[in-house]
This record gives C-alpha cells, structure tokens and sequence, in this order.
C-alpha cells in the first residue's frame, strides 16, 4: 500500500498470519474504525496486529529464488480434531491460467499480473503465520491444496454477473500451527459495512515486490455496481471502497482476509480478489464474499465431500505439482440467498 496507491497491495499477498478469534478471552478485536474510516490510512498501514493473516510464499527455480511472495492467506479455526490447519485463499494464486487467458490480460481482469509469471508446478508453497513481519515467521509446508469446484478465470469476453466468481481455495498445511485463528462469517455484509483488509503486497503501483510487514486498510462495503458490470463484479462478491484517492489492495494482497465484527467478535467476511483497472488503487476493490462458500469449505475440511478431482480446463486445467496435490472437488450447489448482517450487529 502507498500513498498514491496502496489500497490494493494490501489483500493479495497469500501470506497466511495469526488468525481471529482464538479461543475465550484471547478473541482477537479489531480496532473499532472511527467515523472517519480511511481518511488516516491513505492506501494503508502497518497493521496493529497479525489477526489471521498468513503469507504464502514459494520458492523456485524458475526464476531461483526463495520465500517469492505469491499471495496472502488466513488461518482458519477448524475442530480440534482435524489432523492439520487450514489456510484459505483466493483460487487465482494457485491456479495456472487457461490457454485463453494470457498474462498481458490479468491486469485487464483486474487480478495485477505478478512481475515475473511463475507456473503453479513450479512453485514449492510454504505459509508464515503469526507475525506481522513476515519474515519473523518460521515456514509451514504445504500438504495439499483443493480449488472451489465453480472457479474458473473470468475472462473480459464472457460477462457473469448472476454467476459466482469462485475465487476461493483452501491449502492444508502440513502440521498444526501455533497461532490465531479467525472464524468464517454466516452472513453477508450490507451496504457501509466497515471492513479492515490485511495483506502484505505491494506498497505502490513501481514497486517490484511485496510489503515485508503486514499492511492493513479500512473500508466499507460499496454498492456493487461501483465495482462495474459484464463480469466486474458477480453474486456473492463483495464491492469496498475506501473513499479516498490512492487506496486500495495491489500484487500480494490477492487472497488476503477482509475482516469485520459482530457484537465484538471478529469474523471473516472476504478475501480479496481483484480490481477494476490495470493500476492499483484507482478503482473499488472487489473480494469473494466468503459466507456463500462457507459450507463447501466446512464439507472439504471435515471429509464430508471428495476433493481428489482434477481442475477443469476452464480452472486452469491439471497441475503436475511434484509434492503437493492441487484438485478440486465435485461440482456442489449451494444455497442461492445468505442472510445479511444486522445493521446493529457491527
């Protein structure tokens, strides 16, 4: 996030830090946003605390590199009995793009193209959590990786507004991690919501890398068509703006937790997905409401529903990862409406 453009740095970072929520009196809270939320932030700041974000970053040998920030992430708080930890995501940051979809045209798309476009396969994940310096945070390997059964990559061609986006993934890790967890919210958040979006991306629309310290940014949910139409924005995603000139999420953010309260506790609502520009924080943000997919990810973490299948064509097709399974799972219906936050329950 920077002055001029940060507001989009700050959500596509898949670095996965301290989750929400905890467990009795150590529920996280965030700050209660003032009535004069954004105006302090100007395209973000350094985060008050880790919360549930995680850094998911990779090393590669195509270009040799270590620790590359791909995306961020959110630890979630799943039953004591599940065998590891789950971190959840945006689809886009761990899937190859389709023949159709070129790099040249993600910006197009809103999704902010990476400087150099490392294939899935190449990618050897790992996730830092609980801390807002990500380099502080030791490396968790990543066991597997399951994509939502609906995603597939919107192209500028093909307008979907009735049709869920799916930008949603879950990466297993693969031992329990030691940090914060956030719960993922039942409702949907009405019109002026305040949020808080986390990630470590890019501080501006020059800079060549991600942020090393966790950026956070408030803002409010947007009547969608602010976020555009044919495709833009689609059912169960969430439009936010932050009302002042220069902020916004950038490379890096992508996958990064959108947060809120109800009656005092902290809830995911979002994960933050793309924008409307091919530059950074000069239009409305748009993040995959994730109280639509909350019953598939539930079905997915508990075993309830098979996710060996491979990934479509449209999602990218198969991945030939070298360790880590990237499937999806059969094709779910989920529920058409989800209920909306009481206006007094922020």
């Amino acid at each position: 996030m920077n002055h001029a453009n940060w507001s989009r740095a700050v959500v596509l970072l898949a670095a996965l830090m301290m989750p929400l929520g905890g467990t009795g009196a150590a529920t996280a809270q965030i700050d209660e946003p003032g009535s004069d939320i954004g105006t302090q932030v100007v395209g973000g700041r350094p985060a008050t605390q880790a919360y549930s974000a995680a850094a998911i970053e990779y090393d590669s040998t195509t270009p040799a590199r270590t620790d590359w920030l791909n995306c961020t992430g959110s630890l979630l708080r799943t039953d004591s009995d599940t065998e590891s930890d789950w971190v959840v995501t945006a689809a886009h940051c761990v899937t190859n793009l389709p023949a159709a979809v070129s790099t040249a045209s993600l910006d197009r798309l809103g999704f902010h193209a990476p400087p150099v476009w490392v294939p899935v396969q190449d990618r050897d994940y790992h996730v830092r959590v609980g801390a807002t310096d990500r380099s502080k945070a030791a490396p968790v390997a990543v066991k597997r990786i399951v994509v939502f059964s609906g995603w597939d990559w919107i192209s500028d061609t093909k307008p979907r507004p009735k049709v869920p986006a799916g930008d949603f993934a879950l990466m297993q890790m693969a031992s329990r991690v030691k940090a914060r967890t956030i719960s993922l919210a039942s409702w949907e958040p009405g019109l002026g919501y305040p949020l808080r979006a986390l990630g470590w991306g890019r501080t501006s629309n020059d800079a060549t890398e991600g942020s090393r310290t966790l950026q956070q940014l408030d803002t409010r949910v947007v009547p969608a068509d602010r976020c555009g139409a044919d495709g833009a924005i689609t059912v169960h995603d969430i439009c936010t703006d932050e009302h002042e000139d220069g902020e916004g999420v950038c490379n890096g953010d992508s996958g990064g937790p959108v947060l809120g309260k109800v009656r005092g506790r902290v809830y995911q609502f979002g994960i933050i997905s793309r924008g409307g520009s091919d530059l950074c924080a000069v239009t409305p943000d748009v993040a995959t409401g994730v109280p639509y997919y909350k019953p598939w990810a539930d079905a997915v973490i508990s075993g309830k529903i098979r996710s060996d299948k491979p990934l479509t064509p449209e999602q990218g097709g198969v991945i030939p990862h070298p360790r880590i399974p990237i499937t999806t799972t059969q094709p779910v219906k989920l529920r058409d409406t989800v209920p909306t936050v009481p206006a007094f329950a922020g």
